[in-house]
């Protein structure tokens, strides 16, 4: 007798989890550029031994709602000397768990993006990643706002 599929009992999203970030982890494959050597493959984390810039693509997420913003986060000691993404400098490069607003920065949804983030001497990267933060449900005041707009 074939087995019979049976499927999961939907569980909704608990409301206090839908406007929760949802975080994409940079884990791999980043490439190390240093000047003089040819790149080379390289893992988080990831000490430099030498000046150089760490590289990673990914694709632009997908899915993205007007009002989604997308932060990227760079777990790194010491700060970050400068980060690009799609060599448009980031204001303020992430560091040590900061988080640096891109969305203007990112292509259509899926176009491949370059993040490179320049090391010196001895700058420990622990973690990056991508955070897809939605938009929140508008507050008291702007819900009262709107119903006396209209």
């Amino acid at each position: 007798m074939p087995a019979r599929v049976v499927p999961a009992p939907s569980s909704p999203v608990p409301a206090a989890d839908r406007h929760k970030p949802h975080r994409i982890r940079l884990r791999g494959p980043w490439e190390w550029l240093e000047a003089g050597a040819p790149p080379a493959p390289a893992r988080l984390p990831f000490r430099a031994e030498a000046p150089g810039v760490l590289r990673r693509l990914f694709n632009t997420p997908t899915g993205l709602d007007d009002g989604t913003t997308v932060r990227l986060t760079v777990d790194a000691t010491p700060p970050l000397p400068s980060a690009t993404v799609n060599d448009a400098p980031l204001a303020g490069p992430p560091d040590g768990g900061a988080e640096a607003e891109i969305t203007p920065l990112l292509g259509a949804a899926g176009s491949r993006c370059r993040l490179d983030l320049t090391l010196s001497v001895g700058t420990l990267v622990e973690a990056a990643a991508l955070e897809l933060h939605l938009p929140g449900p508008p507050t008291a005041a702007q819900t009262s706002t709107q119903t006396a707009a209209s």
